[in-house]
């Protein structure tokens, strides 16, 4: 009987193989070659504001709202459909105060635009 145990200890061990998933594939998008804010507008508002963006075409990029000590308060990312691209961007729920507004490209170049809020 003890035989057995072994054996079918032996088996279930054996027969046990660590499953290896594949390759995990992140999409980075094309290579950006282009990365500008042309414009905000308007650069003083109550929060809605409207950016103008030199992109390459599908390429991946954030577009962030940071404070003058450095904090991000507002961020959203998105895949450049067009190498012109306009964004209408909500930041009326942040207080009033000098920002940046900074677009990254997903190898890290960046471009900053001041933009202030006044409520």
């Amino acid at each position: 009987m003890r035989i057995i145990i072994i054996c079918c200890i032996i088996f279930i061990i054996s027969s046990c193989n660590k499953v290896q998933p594949g390759p995990v594939v992140i999409d980075l998008g094309e290579k950006a070659t282009a990365t500008k804010i042309n414009k905000v507008v308007p650069p003083i508002t109550t929060g809605v504001v409207t950016l103008e963006l030199s992109v390459t075409k599908g390429a991946k990029y954030s577009v962030q709202l940071i404070d003058l000590k450095g904090d991000v308060k507002y961020a959203t990312g998105f895949t450049a459909d067009n190498s012109l691209v306009t964004k209408q961007l909500d930041y009326s729920d942040v207080k009033s105060g000098d920002y940046s507004v900074v677009l990254i490209d997903i190898f890290g170049k960046e471009y900053k635009q001041r933009l202030t809020i006044k409520k």
